[in-house]
């Protein structure tokens, strides 16, 4: 029996997700193209991933429009075309199915697009989808929403509601909302399909676990999605995740489908889709692309790079994966979604149109997250990274340390030295700590953030310091080539000069220091704060602190790094092999029932 379903809906910018038009429609040649993010389909991974067999276009249309669809695919750096049909349509003609040689063997990969030309002057398009047939039948999909939540009641909100009004009404999905902060208001926002639950402050992943654990009670949950609580959702993107999952092959019937995460200060801009874990750095794939671009659009589509997890903002996994045996490690937060991605997923998917837009977080301070970096860096390791030696880890340490050290931020380094022998501590440490507690230990090393004008310096004064960047993004503009490469090789030589002086010098430590403090934002460069007597460091939200420099701090911190790597000398094989021995006592639902406390 053939069965049809909508696979994907035509969308418009809209200002409660996106306004971007150029992520929506182009406009070339008096013609509306559909080649871009939102409205070109999938064609490649359709075929290679579900049982579609035929495919239909459907739009809504007023009046009479020419319409041509076409086949797009990346080769190098130019877009190969190939129209499929032309056509004409009209308000009583507007369903196209795609010529069947798309599904023939593996030529047609890249995407599907269509453009529309008016031929009335009234001619307008409204809506329209991608509907599929499936002569396999359509599989069950029944989504389990797990949402993460601490003091962000507007975005849980806002993102609930949006929710409610699109995804609810189709009866495939809950809500389940941990709330560490305990501060929604759980009687006005829950109902028979949204469930708040508050909960122990143990962290993101102890907020992601409870709701695997309630969605654990739910018979027909077959998927989980994984979902940031500050993240701007766009209920389509889940919708057509779930399409595509109902259609899923056999063969795929274990697949992750992840979201890619796109830049709140600048929505058109992909920031990863998908990332791999490689020599404790994350390796994140088509990163900082203008998804504006059609040619982005179709790089996207490949997947010529490695990926071994998604990141928990979109993360969604079958429930065959989620059991009472294989829950997440107790690590509070940052690499618990690289831990699990690493331990259970195989087959893993990037949709385009499937993201959500986030913070930039090199907005953002490390700040404690030094802290569990190097500690949660250290266990993920060795439990599934287990060819990666001491040599690397201590060399990575030493490297962060010194950086922050030279950023006069000694406290970073502090957390650090603490990340690792906190590790050496081992599972049985790990097993008896109350995550809530630890948390405000380590919050505690953190600096103290203020108002920048109570350190009086204006914001905009701090604005304008902060964001003076290194040459390396500095823009060469109206010159000739020539000129532009003496520019760029003058600015090559200073560049390793000033090197020089700062390996030599310790970043000037050995000379006299700068009376004029250094206004820094989060991620600046280490030469910025060459020959720095005071730093401001400021988040770009209108607060900051201040650190000063300290020769006694240098030499004491550089004492405390070689005692914590003879500690790591002597004990770190043994405690990786017990980690990996013994890490299963940790992601039982009886561990996590005592450790949540529910």
């Amino acid at each position: 029996m053939n069965c049809y379903m909508i696979l994907q809906k035509i969308l418009f910018p809209t200002p409660e997700i996106c306004e971007d038009k150029e992520l929506y429609f182009h406009m070339k040649n008096n013609k509306m193209h559909a080649d871009t993010y939102f409205n070109s389909f999938s064609i490649g991974k359709w075929k290679k991933y579900t049982n579609l067999f035929s495919l239909f276009l459907v739009l809504q249309v007023k009046g009479s429009m020419k319409i041509e669809v076409y086949h797009l695919e990346r080769q190098g750096t130019r877009i190969r075309k190939q129209s499929l049909l032309k056509s004409e349509i009209t308000e009583d003609n507007s369903c196209i199915e795609i010529p069947k040689e798309v599904f023939s063997g593996d030529r047609f990969r890249g995407v599907i697009a269509f453009s529309l030309e008016k031929k009335t002057s009234d001619a307008r398009l409204s809506g329209g989808w991608y509907e599929g047939e499936c002569k396999t039948g359509i599989q069950n999909c029944h989504l389990a929403i797990d949402i993460c939540t601490f003091k962000r009641e507007e975005y849980v909100k806002r993102n609930i509601l949006l929710l409610k009004k699109t995804l609810l009404p189709t009866g495939n999905v809950e809500i389940y909302v941990a709330d560490n902060g305990q501060t929604l208001d759980k009687e006005s926002l829950s109902n028979d399909k949204i469930h708040i639950y508050p909960n122990k402050n143990v962290g993101g992943v102890g907020g992601f676990t409870r709701g695997m654990i309630e969605a654990l009670r739910d018979a027909r949950a077959t998927h989980v999605l994984i979902m940031d609580d500050d993240a701007i959702i766009n209920p389509y993107a889940i919708e057509k995740m779930m399409a595509f999952l109902s259609m899923r092959k056999e063969d795929y019937k274990d697949m992750t489908v992840g979201g890619a995460m796109f830049l709140l200060g600048a929505p058109y801009m992909q920031y990863e889709a998908g990332a791999a874990w490689t020599d404790l750095r994350i390796a994140a794939n088509h990163k900082i692309l203008d998804m504006r671009e059609p040619i982005k659009v179709l790089l996207n589509e490949e997947e010529d790079q490695k990926i071994e997890y998604f990141a928990w903002w979109f993360c969604c996994m079958p429930m065959t994966m989620v059991t009472e045996t294989n829950l997440p490690l107790p690590i509070f937060v940052h690499k618990d979604d690289i831990e699990y991605g690493l331990r259970n997923c195989r087959t893993m998917v990037i949709l385009n149109g499937v993201s959500v837009w986030h913070e930039d977080f090199d907005s953002k301070f490390s700040g404690i997250m030094e802290y569990y970096d190097q500690r949660n860096d250290m266990l993920v390791a060795a439990l599934h990274k287990p060819n990666v030696n001491l040599r690397l880890h201590k060399k990575i340490m030493c490297n962060e340390i010194i950086r922050n050290m030279m950023k006069l931020r000694y406290r970073y380094a502090y957390m650090r030295l603490r990340g690792a022998e906190d590790f050496l501590r081992g599972i049985d440490w790990l097993m008896a700590q109350d995550g809530e507690i630890l948390h405000r230990e380590i919050m505690a090393m953190n600096y103290k953030m203020q108002p920048i004008e109570k350190l009086g310096i204006t914001r905009d004064e701090a604005e304008r310091n902060s964001q003076a960047r290194s040459w390396r993004t500095l823009e060469i503009k109206s010159v000739s080539k020539r000129q532009a490469a003496v520019i760029q090789t003058f600015r090559v030589i200073k560049s390793y000069i000033k090197q020089v002086c700062f390996s030599i010098t310790f970043n000037g430590l050995l000379f006299p220091a700068k009376k004029k403090p250094v206004i820094a934002e989060p991620n600046p460069s280490v030469i910025k704060f060459f020959r720095a007597g005071t730093a401001i460091h400021y988040d770009l939200n209108g607060k900051a602190y201040v650190t000063k420099r300290s020769l006694k701090e240098v030499i004491h911190i550089c004492k405390e790094y070689r005692r914590v790597s003879k500690m790591l000398d002597r004990n770190f094989d043994r405690v990786c092999e017990e980690y990996r021995k013994r890490y299963k006592e940790l992601t039982s639902l009886e561990f996590w029932r005592e450790y949540l406390e529910i």
